[in-house]
């Protein structure tokens, strides 16, 4: 498997992933509570939005999204995009197992490739963010979801969140957490904790998350998730922007 380390630059971070396309479910059962995490994303959804409501998935190689959201008897309409293909062909298969392949639709390119006129009820970013610099880009992502979206529309965004100290310090917990999953996973952990710290630098804290939410155009910002590092939030957006 490649060095975690690797994924510190946009071009590196797609080949890894490309890599990993077939195992990335497997490995991400290191994220403690995932499927819980997918399971209330879809039930606050359910509780906000109608049916055959247009959801916008970020980064949704992988299929997790899908897979929580498409059983759904809201009936959602999905709109997934992922700059790596092989990532995308998983997610794909995941829409044709649950049924819905009429209403999914998957586009290989970043934001940019979804078009900006396009207003969805919601939208998901799950552990995508904290791979972006904190230089204006995230901002930036932010705001490219925002103008996309129907105001008070939901979004659920969903990224690692710590200080180095706290990924110094549960580190170990990851790991054992990983191992009690699988022995397998266990091993692949610990041999890329030590490597995390590049490949997560761009991490920032809950609080500058926030913040960067609200400058962005949402509003009712609630944080509903932690997991060891990984933090949810809950957020609507606000009026016109």
């Amino acid at each position: 498997m490649s060095n975690p380390a690797e994924m510190a630059d946009p071009e590196s971070r797609k080949k890894f992933f490309d890599k990993m396309a077939r195992e990335y479910r497997q490995r991400s059962l290191a994220v403690p509570g995932v499927n819980s995490l997918h399971a209330m994303v879809r039930a606050w959804f359910e509780t906000k939005l109608k049916d055959e409501a247009n959801v916008l998935v970020c980064a949704c190689g992988g299929g997790a999204e899908v897979d929580a959201l498409a059983p759904s008897e809201r009936r959602f309409r999905i709109l997934g995009f992922d700059n790596s293909e092989p990532m995308l062909e998983v997610a794909k298969e995941a829409a044709e197992k649950q049924g819905a392949s009429d209403r999914s639709t998957f586009i290989l390119g970043t934001l940019d490739a979804v078009p900006a006129h396009s207003l969805f009820d919601a939208a998901t970013s799950i552990l995508v963010m904290h791979f972006f610099p904190d230089d204006g880009t995230k901002l930036e992502f932010l705001r490219g979801i925002r103008s996309r979206l129907r105001d008070g529309a939901p979004i659920a965004l969903v990224d690692m969140s710590c200080s180095d100290e706290e990924l110094i310090r549960l580190g170990p917990v990851w790991v054992q957490h990983a191992r009690v999953v699988d022995p397998e996973l266990g091993t692949f952990i610990e041999k890329m904790l030590p490597a995390s710290m590049t490949a997560w630098k761009n991490r920032i804290s809950p609080q500058r998350t926030e913040q960067l939410l609200l400058e962005a155009g949402f509003t009712n910002v609630t944080p509903f998730f932690r997991g060891l590092w990984i933090v949810g939030w809950f957020a609507e957006a606000a009026g016109s922007v």
